[in-house]
């Protein structure tokens, strides 16, 4: 019998948890039996002892839960393992080096939602072997709309999803970070404000570049505040510059998150502020929506759960414009330039005056995520990988690589 262990974690509005099933059922969907292991505080030795003593095929986790954990005798749990334990990280490496430093174990697998990703790892930690880029998924729903657009259900003309929240002025960290680290951050983010596109780790090469220095591994884990705090600031930034833009231009703005009350009480009437909300309801709003928007210029080189999930619900997703996402997916996606917004208002006005003219285009969008960008695909793609990879099973592409 094949069997797999799914980890689950607690995530901040249940979308880790959520993506998590989604993944399970496409790991069953290739014939493996699933068993869930749902933590709601960290992982305990019984736990760790359970995942060593069973017969699984292999063990995934998304965040890679477990990757940090020590047995009793202080040697790192994944050293004593004797299958492989597959750990998908969300976020930049270094938001999870005490998990990334121990995959330099063999049975250890890790996969990046970013491209550059993997050697952004092996950068930090030399000794890691397996490192592979994953995409993100999307959330069906079928259950409300089936495989056929419904354009009556699509009642909210733009959704804007990211909490706007009053932010830290830079400034403020000079009591806390050194005066070289301080230089960085300014002068980084004065490239990415040129470059918007830059991912913040090409940012601080150029800085450092310029300052006679290469950024290598060891520099990285010491930068790990700056590259914090350098990617918190442009998220903000461009979140706050879009949704002002759209409001100065009289659009009015669904927003998922906390609402800036600046902007809220500048434009009144114009915002409705949905709050925080679990996934399952968001899916549902994006079902509603003619425009999303993902306001992320932080994955330079992957795709955001938002973009996917945008196109599974029949709806136009407006994103930051990178090169990576440009060679991928031009045809699917609207790029926005944080450099000329004036183009994307255009081209939103475009779009709501016009929205039946776009269903077409809408159901090829559609028919390509259903097939290729949902995470019951990403969990068959694991099974793919566990099989043709690690097992050695035959000939076959790296199925985890295949965004198509």
């Amino acid at each position: 019998m094949k069997k797999v262990l799914v980890v689950q974690g607690q995530s901040r509005y249940r979308v880790l948890n959520v993506a998590a099933d989604r993944i399970a059922e496409g790991i069953m969907q290739k014939g493996y039996d699933v068993e869930m292991m749902i933590r709601n505080e960290s992982i305990s030795f019984s736990d760790c002892q359970k995942m060593l003593d069973e017969d699984y095929n292999f063990i995934f986790s998304c965040q890679a839960i477990a990757f940090d954990a020590v047995m009793q005798d202080k040697t790192p749990f994944l050293s004593r393992l004797n299958k492989p334990y597959f750990g998908w990280l969300f976020d930049d490496p270094l938001f999870h080096d005490s998990r990334v430093q121990n995959a330099v174990c063999p049975e250890s697998f890790l996969f990046f939602i970013d491209k550059s990703f993997p050697e952004y790892a092996r950068m930090m930690y030399p000794g890691i072997k397996n490192a592979y880029y994953l995409p993100h998924g999307g959330f069906r729903q079928q259950a409300v709309i089936g495989d056929h657009f419904v354009a009556d259900y699509k009642d909210i003309d733009i959704l804007f999803s990211g909490n706007i929240a009053e932010k830290k002025n830079i400034d403020d960290y000079a009591s806390v970070l050194m005066p070289i680290e301080m230089l960085l951050i300014k002068e980084g983010l004065k490239i990415l404000e040129k470059h918007p596109w830059y991912s913040v780790r090409q940012a601080l090469e150029l800085v450092l570049h310029g300052l006679g220095e290469e950024l290598t591994g060891e520099l990285l884990l010491d930068l790990s505040n700056v590259i914090q705090i350098v990617d918190y600031e442009i998220r903000y930034q461009c979140k706050y510059q879009i949704l002002e833009s759209l409001l100065k231009n009289g659009f009015v703005v669904h927003v998922i998150g906390d609402g800036s009350s600046e902007l809220t009480s500048r434009y009144p009437g114009q915002v409705v502020v949905h709050g925080g909300l679990d996934i399952e309801r968001v899916v549902q709003l994006i079902g509603r929506s003619r425009i999303v928007i993902n306001p992320s210029p932080t994955l330079t080189s992957g795709i955001h759960e938002r973009i996917a999930t945008a196109w599974l619900a029949h709806s136009v997703c407006f994103t930051p414009y990178s090169p990576f996402l440009e060679n991928e997916f031009d045809c699917q996606l609207e790029f926005i330039d944080l450099m000329n917004l004036d183009g994307m208002l255009k081209r939103m006005r475009e779009i709501l005056d016009n929205f039946t003219d776009y269903i077409p285009h809408l159901e090829n969008n559609y028919r390509i995520a259903s097939e290729s960008h949902t995470w019951e695909r990403r969990g068959m793609q694991l099974a793919d990988f566990y099989e043709q990879i690690v097992c050695g099973a035959g000939p076959g592409p790296l199925l985890v690589n295949d965004t198509k």
